[in-house]
This record gives structure tokens, C-alpha cells and sequence, in this order.
């Protein structure tokens, strides 16, 4: 039996995607295309094929044209109006969209590099509640991105949100459970433009 098909699947994933993309120039970075696809997409696809329950992308800058980017797709859309006074403020928007599910998955919209074989390592090992509340996707021992909570620290979550501060600092109280997924992909995201060219060398 795969890991997709071991996976707790009431888990709902959220793209965040609400930046305006200061550091990669005048162009936003989500709309910049690899083999013909923007990386918005490719990381709002991954999402879908992994193995979330649903999926939810939280806009803010240039919501109408991430809409319109991703409007082929089977997600449901999140405007987070105070997009521009940090992460934090689509974080939060996020957490407001979670009802009945036991855990919520945060992924980057601007890391498209992350496989969805890697989102269904964190859904598999958040299913076993002794090992911890929080899960981090990592490789080679590194910290990267996504991230699951389970349900009962969201609240506690949603209280320290600041700025565009993510939800580092309450990881590190809380402490987390450091998944290996063996994908460089979650290390990666673009910020600018030698990071994209950077992520090139991670595929295999």
C-alpha cells in the first residue's frame, strides 16, 4: 500500500498567494512560466494532486489576475485584503476557511519545485498524534516549506500572527516534528531570479 492511499485525507490545503513580489522585480514572479505553465499553477496543481481533502489559494496583490491564472482549476478562492501588511494576514485568512478538518497544510504559492509525493508525507505522518502537532517538510535535515497544523494548535496559532511573520516563531515554541522528504523542492522558494534559476537543479 502507497502513502497516498495510507494518508489521513481531512486535511485541507492552503496555497498562499497574496504577495506582491517586491524582490523579484517589476514582473510578478508567480505569473513567470516553466515549460509552459506559470509557477502559481504548477504549485496550485502539486497541492491538488497530493493528498489534501481540498484546496483554497489566499489572494491579495493582483487577486483578479491570480484568479483568472488558476481559474481552471478545482480550488476555491480566499481575498485577504490586508495582503499588504504581511504573511501573517493570509495565514490568518486561511485559518478562518478551516471547518471540520483535523489538520490544515500551508504551502508557498511561490515554490513550485515541491513534489506532491512530499505533501503526502506530511498528511501521512501527522496521522500518528504521539509524534507531534506541527510538521515540517525538510530535506537533508533542512527546514523548508509546507507546513501542517493540526486543528488543535490553530487557534493558538492564529493569536501570535504578526506581520509578515508566518508562524516561525510559534513553530519554534511549540515545537515541530521535521519530516525528510528527500526533494530539494521544499527548500527552494523564488524570490528572485537566480532562485528560480537555482531550482532548476533540483529536478531530477
Amino acid at each position: 500500500m502507497t502513502i497516498s492511499e495510507q494518508i489521513n485525507h481531512s486535511v485541507l490545503g492552503i496555497l498562499l498567494a497574496g504577495g506582491d513580489s517586491s524582490r523579484f522585480g517589476k514582473r510578478n514572479k508567480l505569473f513567470v512560466e516553466i515549460e509552459g505553465r506559470s509557477i502559481i499553477e504548477i504549485a496550485a496543481q502539486n497541492l491538488i494532486d497530493s493528498g489534501v481533502e481540498s484546496v483554497k489559494v489566499v489572494t491579495g496583490y493582483q487577486e483578479d489576475l491570480v484568479e483568472k491564472e488558476l481559474s481552471h482549476l478545482d480550488i476555491e478562492f480566499l481575498y485577504n485584503g490586508d495582503w499588504r501588511v504581511g504573511q501573517s494576514t493570509s495565514v490568518r485568512r486561511g485559518l478562518r476557511a478551516v471547518s471540520k478538518e483535523e489538520a490544515v497544510l500551508f504551502a508557498l504559492g511561490d515554490m513550485p519545485f515541491v513534489k506532491s509525493s512530499s505533501i503526502d508525507k506530511l498528511i501521512f505522518a501527522q496521522g500518528d498524534e504521539e509524534i507531534g502537532k506541527i510538521f515540517v517538510a525538510g530535506c537533508g535535515g533542512k527546514k523548508g516549506n509546507p507546513v501542517l497544523f493540526r486543528s488543535s494548535v490553530l487557534d493558538a496559532l492564529e493569536e501570535v500572527l504578526r506581520g509578515d511573520e508566518g508562524g516561525n516563531s510559534f513553530i519554534q515554541n511549540v515545537g515541530m516534528s521535521l519530516v525528510e522528504t528527500g526533494d530539494k523542492g521544499v527548500l527552494c522558494d523564488i524570490d528572485t531570479i537566480e532562485d528560480l534559476e537555482n531550482g532548476f537543479l533540483f529536478e531530477e
